[in-house]
């Protein structure tokens, strides 16, 4: 029986190492995520400074590229935490749970999933959307900059306007592809009703380890 113990011990040790681990990596990725604002600070004045000397269109759709640049970071880092969540509530919670069938735990997640819409919110959306908008003015300030340009040769007068706004909508394109990919796995990463109904849940079997469960 203390045979047993300690090696069940040993186990959820493990389990919980790896729950820090995993923890602190989310961390370092939210440490990431709002990063990425600061370089956005630094480059706006930068573009500032370099408005003057022409080359608008380059600027412009060079400028909406970072911006986008700067969702993929911060989309692609908010996706690996909800994976790390999705790992820990649907990997390591039914493990340790096999050895603790009677004991609430880890319930900070299932208690948010409780309160949150299954819906998209608003902010989910929100960085796309001004990405969007962005786009679009600049490819109206540039109709506007263009109407007084006189040219014979069409692509000479559209041409870099052209590539620059069909570049940004395909990256725009993966954009809302990564949003709406966000938004599907926080809804399905979390049960809402894992606390509530663990307590009274059924016994599990013995592990297959050969561990007795902890009563």
């Amino acid at each position: 029986m203390t045979d047993d113990a300690d090696k069940l011990g040993a186990l959820i040790q493990l389990h919980v190492a790896e729950y820090n681990a995993l923890t602190n990596r989310c961390t370092y990725r939210i440490l990431i995520q709002f990063s990425v604002w600061g370089v956005i600070l630094v480059y706006v004045p930068l573009v500032s400074s370099a408005w003057n000397r022409g080359h608008h269109d380059l600027l412009l759709w060079f400028s909406a590229l970072v911006m986008q640049g700067a969702l993929a970071i911060w989309q692609e880092n908010l996706i690996e935490i909800y994976r790390s969540i999705a790992y820990v509530e649907n990997v390591q919670r039914p493990l340790i749970q096999e050895f603790l069938p009677d004991q609430r735990f880890w319930c900070y997640e299932p208690h948010l999933a409780r309160s949150r819409p299954k819906r998209a919110v608003w902010w989910e959306y929100l960085f796309p959307s001004l990405i969007l908008a962005a786009i679009l003015l600049i490819g109206g300030f540039r109709l506007f900059e263009l109407s007084g340009v006189t040219a014979t040769n069409f692509l000479l007068k559209y041409g870099a306007d052209g590539a620059g706004l069909a570049v940004n909508l395909l990256v725009f394109a993966f954009s809302v592809r990564s949003t709406v990919s966000a938004v599907k796995l926080r809804n399905s990463m979390v049960h809402p009703l894992t606390c509530h109904d663990q307590k009274g849940a059924p016994t599990p079997q013995k592990s297959q380890r050969g561990l007795t469960p902890i009563k």
